[in-house]
């Protein structure tokens, strides 16, 4: 029982170990970019559908003349591989039109956004992950029976709610009844604690289902029992030996949630008027700014992967044989 309880570690094999990670790298790796390459190729065709992008890169007054010439200068004209093949190159390289609205590459606006949804991105996963961690852990382990059902249940509910009714209902509180917090904006630091904790209620309940179902898998495994039979403090058991266990499939969830909460953020941001890349999205879809459309669904779609695959390899780290899911 013993040698099941605490299996030996792969340290007499040190360079198999190696081949194991550099292969679940280059999986990672190669998956992310099959993703990437499909999402970029599903908005090339996505532009095909709406017709010739020379009609949106043209003024509402421009002559059939002016449109043709950017047709050409553009490759519209060009055989549909070509195109492709340009599209791609163009979209690597950064090399999209000008903002119809602010004449500017639509990059330099996402590249100033870009941390303030990186920044709301953060705060939102540091507060879902202590208050699901949290929830989930005292609904297998709480004394008192309303601990273990009610803050979980509290939890589902908030799940079934859109973003953007929580926030609404956040500022009718914080905002306009109570006056602690403002609306919106990015003038303060208290300015992010709204639309922080409005997706992190969303992703919440999510890593507080999957702790406690890992929670309770290992409440009864072999190796928890050898450990109780040791008399080692209860804490220390469930600590230790089964919610330290209990975090690989949190981890992976984490992982997913986070592309819910970047496309959850373009409502917020646009609700809050924080200064993401959900509000300059939002903005050119309003204004059919269409070389910013595109550049925000690639960076965005990009970050996502990126996540993704980090959490995979993450995973993989502190639990090797969820290898075998790569």
């Amino acid at each position: 029982m013993s040698s099941l309880a605490h299996p030996r570690p792969l340290v007499r094999f040190p360079a198999r170990r190696l081949r194991f990670r550099a292969t679940s790298v280059l999986r990672a790796v190669l998956s992310a970019a099959i993703a990437l390459w499909g999402v970029l190729t599903l908005v090339f065709f996505a532009i095909l559908i709406t017709g010739n992008p020379a009609t949106l890169l043209a003024s509402p007054s421009a002559t059939k003349e002016q449109r043709a010439e950017l047709t050409t200068q553009f490759g519209f004209d060009r055989p549909l591989g070509e195109q492709y093949l340009r599209f791609l190159g163009n979209v690597v390289s950064g090399n999209y039109p000008d903002s119809f609205r602010l004449a500017a590459n639509p990059i330099d606006q996402l590249a100033t956004a870009l941390p303030y949804t990186l920044a709301l991105a953060a705060a939102s996963l540091l507060i879902a992950v202590v208050v699901g961690l949290t929830v989930g852990y005292g609904a297998v382990f709480a004394r008192n029976s309303a601990l273990r059902s009610v803050p979980i249940t509290v939890l589902a509910t908030f799940q079934a709610t859109p973003v953007f009714v929580i926030g609404l209902l956040l500022i009718l509180l914080f905002s306009v009844q109570l006056g602690w917090l403002p609306t919106g904006g990015a003038r303060s630091p208290q300015s992010i604690v709204l639309p922080a904790i409005a997706l992190s209620l969303v992703m919440a309940p999510r890593i507080a289902q999957v702790f406690r179902a890992s929670l309770l898998q290992l409440v009864d495994a072999e190796h928890v029992r050898a450990a109780t039979a040791k008399q080692i403090s209860l804490r220390t058991v469930r600590l230790r030996h089964i919610a330290a266990n209990s975090l690989v499939p949190v981890a992976s969830v984490i992982g997913l949630e986070l592309g819910g909460l970047l496309g959850g953020s373009v409502l917020t941001e646009s609700l809050f008027n924080w200064p993401g890349i959900g509000s300059v999205t939002i903005a050119a879809i309003d204004s059919k700014d269409y070389p910013v459309i595109i550049a925000a669904v690639v960076v965005i779609a990009a970050i996502f992967i990126i996540v993704n695959t980090l959490v995979d390899l993450f995973t993989v780290r502190i639990d090797p044989r969820a290898e075998l899911n790569l």
